[in-house]
């Protein structure tokens, strides 16, 4: 059994945790975000197609908004390649704000990354 099973969600639970997530439950939020950067709709975590891009976007700016911080990271990450300058400021504002040392070298080292120069 793949370590990768450990994302999927039954639609039962993904119903649960969109419910937590419209109270405002960060948690709830990025559990779902993780299930389509892992599992994905299909359970087949080998393929991410486009309907699973936009709903794992969609959960991570979710979870974001409600101040996960590891979200707004992943956020910036996956927002580089098609919207550098948003994902670069992101990122700017994480290694500008992070109270823990890890989270802001973590920061600051993807600023020095090629998909975070923006030119």
């Amino acid at each position: 059994m793949s370590s990768l099973t450990q994302f999927d969600l039954s639609a039962p639970d993904r119903a649960r945790l969109e419910k937590l997530s419209a109270q405002g439950d960060a948690e709830a939020s990025i559990r779902i975000a993780e299930f389509y950067i892992y599992a994905g709709e299909d359970g087949d975590p080998n393929v991410m197609d486009d309907e699973d891009k936009r709903k794992k976007r969609h959960w991570l700016e979710v979870a974001a908004n409600q101040g996960h911080r590891g979200a707004l990271s992943a956020l910036a990450v996956d927002l580089a390649s098609d919207n550098c300058l948003r994902a670069r400021w992101i990122m700017t504002h994480i290694a500008d704000t992070a109270l823990d040392e890890e989270e802001r070298l973590h920061a600051q080292g993807w600023l020095k990354e090629a998909a975070f120069s923006c030119g």
